[in-house]
């Protein structure tokens, strides 16, 4: 049976409390729906539709991924539409420096890769996803609001650490309501700095 998989950063405490905040004072948007925060997280590598049968690979490209890199902390520092403004799916709070999260996604890619599996080719834009269109409603409707969501600092001090200190691996499960992230596998980080 084939699993929606991916790698990724779960988005927990301080960070989570301060993400909450924002998406209360966004409440009123009307074309938008909140992402669920136990669903927040930051992908690193996608990788589709996987059968799982190659699970215990994965795995153990996390373990190896785990120890390789220690603990470390980025930070979100704004809202973003994504994949744009002209046709906005989901707001994020976006990581403008992606450079504390690619020494880990690149050990992930590559694993991946030379495991055989297909991965997106595209730069890494570290995003956690808080908002999501809701497909009933136009997008249009919220129009004058697009910019002004977008120019609100993420925080009281303008951006939220985000503590690195374990690896999952995620499956998506799709659901009426909107996609389920569900962890299959998690494991401290425990390299050396």
């Amino acid at each position: 049976m084939a699993l929606r998989l991916f790698f990724g950063l779960p988005v927990a405490g301080a960070a989570a409390d301060a993400l909450q905040t924002v998406c209360q004072r966004l409440a009123d948007l009307p074309a938008w729906r909140q992402t669920p925060r136990l669903n927040w997280h930051l992908t690193l590598v996608f990788l589709g539709a996987i059968d799982e049968v190659l699970l215990p690979e994965l795995v153990a490209l996390g373990e190896r991924a785990c120890a390789a890199h220690a603990p470390f902390s980025g930070r979100l520092d704004r809202l973003g539409w994504l994949p744009g403004r002209r046709r906005p799916r989901l707001l994020a709070a976006l990581a403008a420096d992606a450079a504390p999260f690619q020494p880990l996604h690149t050990t992930l890619k590559d694993g991946a890769e030379a495991l055989g599996f297909a991965i997106e080719t595209r730069p890494l834009l570290p995003h956690v996803t808080l908002l999501r269109r809701r497909k009933s409603i136009a997008v249009d409707a919220d129009e004058p609001a697009l910019d002004t969501v977008a120019a609100h600092p993420l925080s009281a001090t303008g951006d939220i650490l985000l503590p690195v200190a374990e690896l999952v691996l995620y499956q998506s499960v799709p659901g009426a309501a909107g996609p389920r992230y569900l962890p299959l596998w998690q494991a401290p980080l425990t390299g050396v700095s």
